[in-house]
């Protein structure tokens, strides 16, 4: 299973098919394997990468950083995973409100619903 360790945390994420770069968000609740339909959908044209946010899924938060990491974790992934270009998508509930990480990418976000 990919991981990246931030801090003394592991953050799960994976990624499939061959593309543009899409970041699939989840939301409250949620982890990964939300957007199973949609890999199943679109990895035949663009390269997904899902995460899941500390706390949630296969990750998890030793530092008890909570929704207060979840930015900065994603900062990270980013940068390690080379997502330059890349267009966020997010559930309607999901935990990360992409204009957080504008100032830090330098990219403005495309697709939230």
């Amino acid at each position: 299973m990919p991981y990246l360790t931030i801090g003394e945390s592991r953050i799960y994420y994976e990624q499939h098919g061959e593309g543009p770069n899409l970041v699939l968000l989840h939301g409250v609740g949620g982890n990964h394997a939300s957007w199973f339909a949609q890999i199943a959908g679109l990895s035949h044209r663009y390269r997904l990468t899902t995460v899941d946010f500390r706390g949630f899924g296969n990750s998890s938060d030793v530092e008890q950083a909570g929704r207060e990491g979840f930015a900065g974790d994603l900062v990270t992934i980013w940068r390690e995973l080379q997502l330059d270009g890349a267009v966020l998508v997010g559930s309607r509930w999901a935990v990360v409100p992409p204009w957080l990480l504008q100032p830090s990418t330098g990219r403005a976000c495309a697709h939230w619903w």
